[in-house]
């Protein structure tokens, strides 16, 4: 009697609900050490890993662990068959770019641009030029000359009377803290505090430490100087760093109520 043996191969049935693997990567493969676990996203795996090597990409079509000899086109990598071969570099980046949002590291570029709905240039990096046609700075320093069409300061917003200013133009009465600068700074400072009534109350100004004082414009530099000075009507100052305290030279035009 002839007994025929077959084999039947059973393909399970995802249940839905089921969570499966995530992509990982594409990865540096210099940048993950030996002994790394690379997954191939199979059953009950969290991860489907792709590598970048040689200029291409790799994905894990076998779960194994990391040598020094199983890299992608290796003799152990085509004898076991981890990997599969994907895509370029280059056409990864252009996905990415394309992609509505992405966070890349390490990417180089020589030209960066973007534009509006219409098409209009609004940003551009190019050749170490940069072109932008607005946004938010903060704490920006710049070094060499600066062209400005016009100029519009922010109006002062601090007014506890203890914590220094955050505009270069203050307007109304109260106590104000200005800044204490560093060796080398310079700054401008315009007060406009308009006396309306008898009753209208100055407007006071400190410095930001005890050493810091005020001077009279056209006053000796030797003469007595002050730590407060109060101001009605229209007030400019300029003030520089001496000797580690900040001097605020005044020029106060009176607008008194009479």
């Amino acid at each position: 009697m002839t007994v025929i043996t077959r084999t039947i191969n059973f393909i399970r049935k995802a249940v839905k609900g089921e969570k499966g693997s995530v992509l990982r990567g594409p990865q540096l493969w210099n940048t993950c050490s030996n002994g790394y676990t690379f997954e191939a996203g199979g059953e009950g795996e969290e991860w489907k890993d792709v590598v970048l090597y040689n200029g291409n990409s790799y994905s894990c079509i076998k779960t194994h662990v990391k040598t020094a000899d199983n890299y992608p086109g290796s003799a152990a990598d085509l004898n076991n068959h981890y990997w599969r071969l994907g895509q370029s570099i280059e056409l990864i980046i252009a996905h990415i770019i394309l992609a509505q949002y992405q966070m890349v590291e390490n990417l180089g570029v020589r030209t960066i641009e973007m534009k509006d709905k219409d098409g209009n240039v609004v940003f551009r990096a190019k050749d170490g030029d940069l072109v932008c046609k607005g946004g938010i700075f903060q704490n920006v320093s710049v070094s060499g000359d600066v062209s400005v069409g016009r100029l519009r300061y922010n109006v002062n917003t601090v007014t506890d009377g203890t914590s220094v200013i955050n505009g270069s133009f203050i307007r109304g009465g109260g106590t104000y803290i200005l800044p204490h600068l560093k060796d080398e700074e310079f700054m401008r400072i315009v007060v406009f505090n308009p006396i309306i009534t008898r009753s209208s109350p100055p407007a006071e100004l400190k410095g930001e430490e005890k050493m810091d004082v005020f001077m009279k414009a056209g006053s000796s530099f030797s003469t007595n100087r002050e730590t407060t000075i109060g101001v009605e009507g229209w007030c400019e100052l300029i003030g520089t760093n001496h000797l580690g305290h900040t001097i605020w030279v005044y020029n106060n035009v009176e607008n008194n109520q009479n």
